[in-house]
């Protein structure tokens, strides 16, 4: 009989879905490793069933994010035991180590069954560049604690890169608990032709080479640098046509800039797109703006759109500077335009460039690829609980 997981995620649907990325939830099952899977979302703003098919289903239990949170927060751990109860699963999978981290080892000390906890990024960094204050951040001094309470009492920790292993274990993670799970897609849409009315899809001139980012318009995504290096570049070059979709707390800073190149014509902002455009608009650009990036500068790389990427987190273990992308000195907006520049002036070693990513993203983050690695995990997990009873 196939076993059933339970995944904790600090999301909501209806989010995932306008961002384009909630077909990830149907790759939960690894294949049809799983009979069925159970996705939690404690955080989503209102309670809810949704059923997506007949192996995947999701609850959003409405606690939300604001000052009533906390004592919502306390019921929901009796809730999420009794989802788990109710739905028979055999194992419990938080993405986070934070209030996830806590639910995931609620429900596995309650149902003797095994959790696991998947480290998505370096929380800290992140933290750094997105500073909170007031209640905020209050609330992020109080879950700095919370991490080292996890992580040592979970049965495996996966970290999806490398660079994040030797953070979870200074923060109490066993180490030989900790298995990389790398993040893998589907490249079925990145294998089949570019249709020939892509750049009419999105109304981009013929004679312009496309630079695009695509992703949340955040603090921690250095959008304002992104904004400048565009700006300085569109100001002086009429062979480009810089293209935008995402939204987020930076949105403003984006619009301005257009607005201050908007007889130009060379900067086009788009609100987030569905993922069969997004993928159509990453193997139309010459090059990809990635300052800091997670599925979006392995998109970039299997599109074989070059990424222009900070030399921060995780980049190079995916860009070689030089070689399948650039990797800039973390707040060189100097460094991002001549890379730009780069990509314009000389589009045949752009393009080879771009070859030589999406080789590398296709061997390192095929979905076929990495889910094997992660079924070894669940299989480990399983074993591991039988072992005990």
């Amino acid at each position: 009989m196939r076993p059933r997981i339970l995944f904790l995620v600090p999301a909501e649907y209806d989010a995932l879905r306008n961002k384009g990325v909630d077909r990830m939830i149907q790759e939960r099952d690894e294949g049809g490793y799983f009979e069925r899977v159970v996705t939690v979302h404690p955080l989503a703003p209102k309670r809810r069933v949704i059923e997506i098919n007949g192996a995947h289903r999701i609850y959003e239990l409405g606690i939300g994010r604001g000052w009533a949170s906390p004592l919502k927060g306390i019921a929901a751990f009796a809730t999420v035991v009794r989802i788990a109860r109710r739905e028979r699963v055999d194992l419990v999978r938080a993405t986070d180590a934070y209030f996830m981290g806590l639910l995931a080892w609620w429900v596995s000390r309650v149902l003797h069954i095994p959790f696991c906890v998947s480290v998505h990024a370096d929380y800290q960094k992140r933290f750094a560049l997105s500073p909170r204050r007031g209640f905020g951040r209050l609330l992020r001094q109080v879950a700095a604690v919370i991490p080292p309470f996890v992580l040592p009492r979970a049965h495996m920790v996966m970290p999806i890169r490398e660079h994040l292993v030797p953070s979870v274990i200074r923060a109490g993670a066993d180490a030989a608990r900790v298995r990389v799970i790398p993040h893998g897609i589907d490249m079925t849409p990145f294998r089949e032709p570019l249709s020939a009315d892509a750049r009419a899809t999105f109304g981009l001139p013929a004679d312009r080479t496309v630079v695009s980012f695509t992703g949340r318009l955040t603090a921690d995504n250095y959008t304002a640098d992104m904004t400048r290096a565009i700006a300085r570049v569109a100001s002086r070059r009429d062979d480009v046509i810089f293209v935008i979709a995402g939204e987020g707390s930076e949105t403003p800073i984006v619009e301005a800039m257009v607005h201050d190149l908007e007889r130009t014509e060379r900067v086009r902002l788009l609100p987030f797109q569905s993922y069969d455009r997004i993928v159509a608009l990453r193997r139309l650009s010459a090059a990809s703006l990635c300052l800091m990036a997670g599925f979006s500068l392995i998109e970039a790389c299997a599109a074989g759109s070059p990424p222009i990427a900070y030399d921060v987190e995780w980049h190079r273990e995916l860009v070689q500077n030089g070689v399948s992308g650039w990797l800039v000195r973390e707040g060189d907006v100097d460094g991002v335009v001549a890379a730009i520049d780069r990509v314009l002036d000389d589009p045949t070693a752009a393009a080879a460039m771009g070859a030589k990513a999406r080789e590398v993203a296709f061997d390192r983050h095929d979905l076929v690829r990495t889910s094997a690695i992660k079924r070894d995990g669940y299989a480990t997990l399983l074993a591991s609980r039988h072992m005990r009873s």
